[in-house]
């Protein structure tokens, strides 16, 4: 295989992981940068591959960059949490790991994974109050379902209890993880958040954990985050990704109130609160085996369900208007008249996306208003990416089949093209289809589990 070759073949590859990857030639130039580290490091629409990392990252100095540790002393850094600003100033907390290639003596490449790790408290370096706007007051919804989520949470935020939010992807999962703490008797303590999905059981059990001492292997003494986050909140999105192994030992050391790190021997006391993610029900989650019963009830001190965009439809005007105006302050420009043609247009829609796909609808139709103060229904757009994408593979129903086998063809069709679509990646791809995760993974079992 020529090297050119090679490298399409490790970029596919980095892209189909759930975390950053970032691979340097011995030169220190780079060869691979996927697209979640483009993501992580706000880079999107820079050109990165075959740069000099010290030029493009000149901002980052020697001595806290692992990558030149790699380079220039060989040695590799595991599961090491970095803050570093970014090109535009913003600072970004990551889990890096960190390994040189050494082939006759010489380091021919360098690759890092990297994990975004949100960590916030309430007063920064300079003792500022910030995250304000995480407050109850701030959660649009007058609609029924909306205003008994909010005053759960409200309950959640004047106690320890563990939550449990359920709800469809953009339904403001995070938002209500982050109000339930910062406008909670927590808001001065340590906020720190993890997405289960995409990462591996060891990866995952090393960022829970942590790791103990092992210089000789490269690895430094880390902090896990049930750990890092003593004394405040702990957000896990998407539980129901986490491996059953590593829920049973999340739960051991909720039981028993502390943590030994991986490869130590010490215990280590914990007592942090644990909010988590799912998007289905936790009874079918149980039954599928992919949320262990005792960790469920251990859990479940307060149950929180989110309602999809479409059952609280008396919203939708107020939460277009919040997002129109926040577009426009971001653009700096004034805020248009949105006609009666352009609402009734908005009512009438499924959000698959909900209130994340409400955002993009807001931010695509300032982007293409140019100077005009008026929207009206033909400015309005939809994302129709099903119609230009799937209209290739219905095809026409000849009857040589029974129907029931004619759209399960036509469903494995458009899931592979998915599929490949977003490499692979399952969460991506569910989230384009507006499917659940676990949904996406029992059709990919049913069809083969193969693009």
């Amino acid at each position: 295989m020529k090297a050119k070759e090679l490298n399409e073949v490790l970029k596919v590859l980095s892209d189909m992981v759930g975390e950053g990857v970032h691979i340097v030639d011995g030169q220190g130039k780079t060869i691979v940068y996927n697209k979640v580290m483009e993501r992580l490091e706000r880079t999107e629409g820079i050109s990165i591959i075959g740069q000099s990392f010290d030029e493009v990252f000149k901002h980052i100095p020697t001595s806290q960059s692992t990558v030149k540790k790699a380079l220039l002393q060989k040695k590799p850094t595991i599961l090491s949490k970095q803050v570093y600003k970014i090109q535009n100033g913003q600072e970004v907390h990551t889990i890096n790991s960190t390994v040189p290639v050494i082939h006759k003596d010489q380091v021919i490449a360098v690759i890092e994974t990297s994990s975004a790790v949100r960590e916030t408290k309430n007063v920064d370096s300079d003792g500022n109050k910030h995250n304000n706007s995480y407050k109850f007051k701030y959660i649009l919804g007058k609609n029924k379902l909306m205003r008994k989520a909010i005053k759960l949470a409200e309950e959640a935020a004047r106690s320890d209890v563990a939550v449990i939010l359920q709800g469809d992807i953009g339904t403001g999962k995070e938002l209500f993880a982050k109000t339930i703490h910062f406008d909670g008797h927590k808001k001065n303590e340590t906020f720190l958040s993890q997405n289960c999905g995409g990462l591996q059981e060891e990866r995952l059990d090393q960022l829970l954990f942590g790791l103990d001492d092992h210089s000789d292997l490269g690895y430094e003494n880390t902090m896990g985050l049930l750990e890092a986050a003593n004394g405040g909140s702990l957000f896990l999105d998407e539980l129901e990704t986490m491996p059953y192994q590593i829920q049973e030992k999340l739960l051991r050391a909720l039981q028993e109130g502390y943590i030994r790190r991986i490869g130590g021997k010490e215990v280590v006391p914990i007592n942090v609160r644990i909010i988590v993610a799912i998007e289905s029900d936790p009874a079918e989650l149980i039954e599928k085996g992919l949320l262990k019963k005792e960790l469920f009830y251990r859990l479940s001190g307060i149950n929180i369900q989110l309602p999809k965009l479409s059952d609280r439809k008396d919203d939708i005007e107020k939460l277009f208007y919040m997002l129109l105006d926040k577009e426009c302050e971001h653009k700096n420009r004034q805020v248009p008249i949105v006609r009666k043609d352009a609402l009734h247009k908005l009512l009438n829609h499924e959000y698959h996306g909900n209130i994340r796909e409400l955002e993009n609808i807001a931010m695509s139709t300032v982007a293409s208003l140019g100077n005009k103060m008026e929207i009206k229904e033909q400015d309005i757009v939809f994302s129709d990416y099903d119609k230009k994408t799937y209209s290739s593979v219905v095809g026409y129903y000849s009857g040589k089949e029974s129907l029931d086998a004619f759209i399960s063809n036509v469903e494995k069709k458009i899931i592979w093209e998915a599929m490949e679509r977003n490499l692979g990646n399952i969460s991506n791809t569910a989230r384009e289809l507006g499917m659940k995760r676990q949904t996406l993974q029992h059709k990919l079992k049913k069809y083969g589990n193969k693009i």
